[in-house]
């Protein structure tokens, strides 16, 4: 029981490292972009990205 435990809480913790770098990332893009006084391509490339994997995984959990 306590090897369970053990098991997710290291899952939880390797899922919320990779959260936090993709949202580092992310805050470094907007942060770029905005510098440069292009947000509205940021937020056009932030958009098209999440439509784009929203799409394929709603075909992918369709077609399974």
């Amino acid at each position: 029981m306590l090897t369970k435990r053990v098991a997710i809480l290291i899952a939880v913790t390797v899922l919320g490292l990779i959260a936090l770098a993709r949202a580092g990332d992310v805050l470094v893009d907007w942060l770029w972009f905005s510098s440069l006084h292009y947000v509205g391509v940021f937020s056009t490339l932030f958009t098209t990205r999440a439509l784009l994997f929203f799409t394929v995984f709603a075909l992918s959990a369709a077609s399974i």
